[in-house]
């Protein structure tokens, strides 16, 4: 899986897979990585995702869902899951619970901060159904181990995207 997210940084349209990795790794149903706006739960960018009914979540529930307004406030490096700032019944009075997660067979999340700064917050969430219940604190070193990589990847795509950008305006440039 570590390869493969370096693969990504080279070649984006593999990134799908390392998602479906790890949401196989973390025993979930989807997972997702987002940029958020700073000190604001409102998404700037989703990175890439398998997550059930994102375009929804991204219109509407991206603003309702507790997880980011707790995941902004977070340092790098920072794990989490619902239950690290609410409650089970609280969550399941929610309307983010009601009329999203459960139509979607959604229910809890492990997340990490991957970078939190003037630019946005970066994070990873591996989302479970209701079922599979909620991810335990050994479960999540998953994340420590693979946020590292994470984060140099995403850092690497954007140096490398910035590169064939200015290659291809260097380019234009000559040809006139």
């Amino acid at each position: 899986t570590i390869g493969l997210i370096y693969e990504a940084a080279l070649d984006p349209a593999l990134w799908p897979d390392v998602l479906k990795r790890i949401t196989s790794h973390g025993r979930g149903t989807g997972t997702c990585l987002l940029v958020l706006q700073p000190r604001a739960p409102q998404p700037v960018h989703r990175l890439f995702d398998i997550w059930p009914g994102y375009e929804e979540y991204a219109c509407y529930y991206v603003g309702l869902d507790q997880r980011n307004a707790h995941g902004i406030r977070l340092a790098a490096g920072t794990k989490f899951t619902d239950y690290d700032f609410t409650t089970e019944p609280e969550m399941a009075r929610s309307e983010f619970y009601q009329d999203y997660l459960l139509p979607h067979d959604l229910g809890y999340v492990g997340a990490a901060i991957l970078k939190n700064d003037a630019k946005g917050v970066a994070g990873i969430a591996i989302q479970r159904s209701r079922r599979q219940g909620p991810f335990e604190p050994a479960e999540l070193q998953l994340l420590d181990r693979l946020a590292p990589h994470l984060t140099r990847a995403l850092r690497m795509q954007t140096r490398f995207a910035a590169l064939e950008a200015q290659g291809w305006a260097d380019q234009t440039l000559r040809d006139r």
